[in-house]
This record gives C-alpha cells, structure tokens and sequence, in this order.
C-alpha cells in the first residue's frame, strides 16, 4: 500500500468532511469551472467506498497559504527522487491550513516552478490534518484534463496516498503514478490499488 501507516480514525466513515475555500474565492465563471473539476475528481476516489460531504467557505474566515510566510519551507527533493517535499519548519506552516476532522481545498496564489507545479496535497500521518491546495490561475493556463488530473491527483495525496513510482514498480494507468524523470502520463482514474489502499486506510 502506497499510503500512510495504518489507518484513520477521526472521521465518522466512509462519510468525509470537505472543507472547499477554493470556489467561493473564485469569480462566477471560473467557480463554476472549479466545482465540475472538484465534484468529477472527487466522484473518482469515491469508488474507493468513500462518500464526501462538501462545505463551502469564504476563505477569509480560515488560514491563506502565504509564499511570504516567514516559515514557509522550501522545497526539496527525497531519496526516492520524483516524490517532492518541504523542508524547514513543517509542521508548523503545513498544519496553519488545516482544520481538523476535514479535508481542506484550499488555493495558493501562485504556481511554483514558474508555473509547472500547479498543486501539492499533504496529510499528517499520525494526527488527523489533510489538505490539498492548487494554483487557480492554472485553471487558465491548463487544458480541462490537465487539471482534472492536478486536482485528482492531490486530493489522493490529501486522502492519504503516496505517488506509486515508476522506480518500484508503479502502474503508470494510475492518476497517482510518477516517472523517474518526474513526469506523468495524466492519466485521471485511480488504479484499484489506489482504491484498495484507500478501503484499508478507512477501515471500509
């Protein structure tokens, strides 16, 4: 299992809390656009036996990812060498977005990579704090498929999932597959060892 160790205890499953501050920050056409993507990506992990229950907030009532957050960690690669992740003070500035018992969707204000990375999905993997967050701007910038895969793909991380890499033996048909050269194939639909995973993460 490609995932956190163990499972998750805090939510009442198979029911989860989605906590959106992402549509509501958006302008009309353009928020209508997120929830399609939102609701498809999110009817994706659903096959897993999950059902989501979404709340819709004004993202001025909850913490904002801030690139001039004085801890934001800088990014740096792992051992593993196609899977990304933050340096520095964590905890800390990963946990600020959080909101405990839900899923959190949040935005940032931009890409980072000069716009090639469009989103990053995160999850605590011993207390009960998940989010996704993804560059709005890209919904502009990247065909509809494209960023259908960005928002499925890091929600599968917010849900638990690690990338299945190409260097062990990854499925490249999965929406959380990862070539050694960093790459993706795009494909939208998780694998059902994705799904498998994600039903003993839950306890379905």
């Amino acid at each position: 299992m490609h995932g956190p160790f163990g499972s998750y205890t805090w939510f009442d499953l198979p029911e989860l809390m989605v906590l959106d501050t992402v549509a509501l920050s958006c302008h009309r056409a353009k928020r209508k656009q997120w929830r399609t993507i939102r609701n498809k990506a999110l009817a994706r992990w659903a096959r897993s036996g999950l059902k989501f229950d979404i709340l819709e907030a004004k993202p001025k009532d909850y913490s904002k990812y801030d690139v001039n957050d004085p801890n934001y960690p800088r990014w740096v690669w792992d051992i593993e060498g196609v899977s990304g992740h933050m340096a520095g003070d964590e905890d800390a500035f990963m946990r600020n977005f959080c909101y405990p018992g839900h899923i959190r969707l949040l935005s940032m204000p931009e890409g980072w990579a000069g716009g090639q990375v469009q989103g990053m999905g995160w999850s605590y993997l011993t207390e009960p704090y998940s989010f996704g967050v993804f560059w709005i701007d890209a919904l502009q910038l990247a065909g509809d498929k494209r960023y259908q895969y960005v928002v499925t793909h890091e929600i599968g991380h917010a849900l638990g999932l690690r990338h299945q890499n190409q260097n062990v033996g990854g499925n490249p048909a999965s929406v959380m597959y990862v070539a050694t050269n960093g790459t993706s194939p795009g494909n939208l639909q998780p694998d059902e060892h994705d799904l498998i995973s994600l039903a003993g993460f839950y306890n379905l």
